[in-house]
């Protein structure tokens, strides 16, 4: 091969395995991503106690039931 088609070859071979990490999606565990859940307006979530009931421990559910917050506010 001439110096020429080595310089492609070497250019695909390095352009190819870039191309593919900057066009890879970011991996996302639990719906974090700004779109909403599509199917989350078809289920209801309802906190109905903690157990143990401990004073400083809290719980809420976004209104359109996509995530459940908890808070801790006790020194443990």
């Amino acid at each position: 091969m001439s110096a020429i088609s080595w310089r492609r070859v070497i250019t695909v071979a390095l352009l190819i395995p870039a191309g593919l990490a900057l066009g890879a999606p970011s991996a996302s565990a639990h719906g974090a991503s700004p779109k909403p859940i599509p199917d989350a307006a078809h289920y209801l979530t309802q906190i109905t106690g903690i157990t143990p009931a401990t004073a400083g421990i809290s719980a809420s559910i976004d209104p359109r039931g996509e995530w459940v917050e908890v808070s801790n506010n006790t020194a443990k």
